[in-house]
């Protein structure tokens, strides 16, 4: 598989603006422990409200995000940029397709594109988990982001989610599939995104355990979608505790995805974060160690190294 890789939060959480206070980008040594351990792909989590202010590039969290990229670069590995903003608007609303949401998010795109088109190991992460639009809805405001980038950046690999969550396992009941063909782009270079954990919780390890038969059974109908349209896939997220049942059931979603490398070219594990570190967080799918300067690999991390 070309992009195996991690998901680095942090760049997306809270609600304030303060840097390293509310939320937090990656550091270049998370950058060289992850290459370091095999990974070729990095997927961040942003806000668009932090790299854009008043309709221009913020230049302090562009730069970070350009040096973090330019780490990457230099370990040849690709960095997707993903607006994690769930289709909403700034107060929470769901984003329309009237033609005053299409433009904001159209301009939206063109800006954050054009802060990276210079960097050529970046793909475009259009939103994370859109849920509150019908499918039709969304893939409208898709072709909008879709425009506003390739205004700004010709030639990057844009990655496309489903509206309802874009899991996988829900990608035909969904309505995705069927509304997915009115996607357009004129470089012909979007790649469908999906997630999928092995429970019912939506990727919350406190809420359920997983469903046994989940990981082998999960990617079955998108990946026979996918080959039947000739359309690649990655999946954003994907996630497992340390404990035996979970990673067994990782295991079995990794021998799909690697048995299937025709279709599925990549995935981005969630997830390392600088603020979910062994001993700092509880979160059960973290891949963080303790120390980035002496790390002790997780559980989770040496079961995806079994396949690297």
């Amino acid at each position: 598989m070309r992009y195996p890789g991690v998901n680095l939060a942090g760049g997306e959480f809270g609600k304030g603006d303060r840097l390293n206070w509310d939320y937090v980008y990656p550091s270049e040594k998370q950058v060289a422990y992850y290459a370091s351990r095999g990974f070729k792909l990095l997927r961040i989590p942003v806000k668009s409200s932090r790299l854009i202010a008043n309709g221009k590039p913020n230049s302090a969290d562009v730069d970070i995000l350009k040096s973090i990229v330019s780490a990457a670069a230099a370990r040849h590995m690709t960095v997707v940029i993903d607006l994690h903003e769930y289709a909403l608007k700034p107060d929470g609303q769901p984003l329309t397709a009237e033609p005053a949401d299409l433009a904001s998010f159209h301009q939206t795109w063109k800006v954050l594109a054009a802060s990276f088109r210079q960097q050529p190991n970046v793909w475009f992460g259009l939103m994370n988990e859109p849920n509150k639009q019908l499918p039709d809805v969304w893939f409208k405001l898709a072709n909008a982001g879709i425009a506003g980038i390739r205004e700004s950046a010709p030639q990057h690999v844009i990655t496309v989610m489903g509206s309802r969550w874009g899991t996988a396992d829900g990608w035909i009941k969904s309505g995705n599939a069927k509304a997915s063909e009115a996607l357009r782009d004129p470089s012909n270079k979007l790649i469908m995104e999906m997630h999928q954990y092995v429970d019912n919780a939506g990727g919350k390890p406190d809420r359920a355990g997983p469903v046994a038969g989940m990981g082998a059974t999960a990617l079955e109908q998108a990946t026979t979608w996918a080959r039947a349209n000739k359309q690649k896939l990655f999946l954003g997220e994907f996630g497992v505790t340390s404990d035996p049942a979970y990673l067994e059931e990782g295991r079995a979603m990794l021998r799909q995805m690697y048995a299937n490398a025709d279709v599925w070219i990549g995935y981005a594990y969630w997830a390392g974060g600088l603020w979910w570190a062994e001993g700092r967080s509880t979160y059960g799918f973290s891949l963080e160690p303790a120390n980035l300067d002496a790390p002790s690999d997780r559980a989770q991390l040496m079961m995806l190294r079994e396949f690297m």
